[in-house]
């Protein structure tokens, strides 16, 4: 049984990673932050990760797995393995605070690449973070907080950057080459803003480029094997201009199609709502009527007494029958 002071809400600070193997659940407990450390490779001391060493099966009660139902799915193999293999194949378990905490985290990440890597489009200006992350949650940008911020970031740049009035800083670079392997680079070459140019046995050029075209040079001469009479050289990852930009969002353009008189007629009719589940509006009094009866107003109902945060229905829809039903049957208020 994990003990913690009685002062602290049960289990609040675990995290629990959970794995089913042959239709039984098995979790351990970790520490907060330590279980993606350790994945990552940044952590290597198991101990540091784990709260407890024994294998359960459902850890907010405190029920230890069984140990038939582990040699069941398992084998003889050892409990430290065991251990390994649910912390690196399980599903971490996360509260809804937690959840909130994370994509809050993970949005402070993308934003600050974002930051990094671009610039006001129209001064050339770099756009300080905060600015960044007030237009990402302006345009309510969603982030996934089991992918890489980079590779986020980099898509929200290309979805985003025309309405934000964002684009990806230049670089400025040296490209030295024969001039007998300049009719391969010719089409790459003329991508380069030119600021200098020495002609001699060897061409030197001194320019600026995007990104995405310096990634095509670097690898014309490594593919075509130039490495001996051409290099390319990066002299300033970011060039930016002197002043502080800013983000000017955007209206998303929408194509109106005209309504028919029918639904006119209901677009005048004020919608029915229920107050205690996010975003279940109807048109319909039996519709409205209906919801009430449903497990996922039921749900909600729930955790509203409980002074916690209801769900939308999209969240409702992905949890276990285990979990919803841990919940309808706890007399716990």
């Amino acid at each position: 049984m994990l003990r913690q002071p009685v002062s602290q809400v049960q289990l609040t600070n675990v995290a629990i990673v959970r794995l089913k193997k042959n239709g039984l659940r098995f979790e351990i407990a970790c520490y907060p932050n330590k279980v993606s450390s350790w994945r990552d490779g940044v952590e290597k001391d198991i101990n540091e990760v784990l709260q407890s060493k024994d294998i359960f099966s459902h850890v907010q009660k405190g029920v230890y797995a069984k140990q038939a139902d582990i040699h069941k799915a398992f084998g003889k193999t050892a409990d430290h393995l065991i251990i390994e293999e649910i912390l690196k194949e399980g599903d971490v378990q996360v509260n809804e605070l937690e959840r909130k905490s994370h994509q809050e985290n993970m949005l402070k990440d993308v934003a600050s690449i974002i930051a990094e890597k671009c610039v006001d489009a129209q001064s050339g200006c770099p756009i300080p973070y905060t600015i960044i992350l007030r237009a990402l949650e302006e345009i309510h940008v969603n982030v996934n907080v089991n992918k890489p911020a980079k590779k986020q970031a980099l898509a929200i740049i290309k979805a985003h950057k025309e309405r934000l009035g964002l684009e990806r800083a230049k670089m400025r670079l040296r490209l030295t080459y024969a001039q007998e392997v300049a009719p391969e680079l010719q089409d790459l070459i003329s991508q380069i803003t030119i600021e200098s140019l020495k002609e001699d046995a060897m061409t030197v050029v001194i320019g600026i480029i995007n990104p995405e075209s310096y990634r095509l040079i670097f690898e014309c001469i490594k593919t075509k094997g130039l490495e001996a009479k051409a290099t390319i050289e990066v002299l300033d990852q970011r060039v930016v201009a002197e002043g502080e930009g800013t983000v000017r969002v955007q209206e998303e353009k929408k194509v109106e199609v005209p309504l028919t008189p029918a639904q006119v007629r209901q677009s005048h009719k004020k919608a029915l709502s229920c107050n205690t589940c996010p975003g279940a509006e109807y048109n319909d009094v039996n519709d409205h009527r209906n919801h009430f009866k449903t497990v996922w107003h039921k749900y909600n109902i729930k955790r509203k007494s409980r002074n916690v945060e209801t769900i939308i229905e999209a969240e409702f829809n992905i949890l276990t029958p285990k979990e919803v039903n841990d919940l309808l049957e706890s007399k716990i208020v």
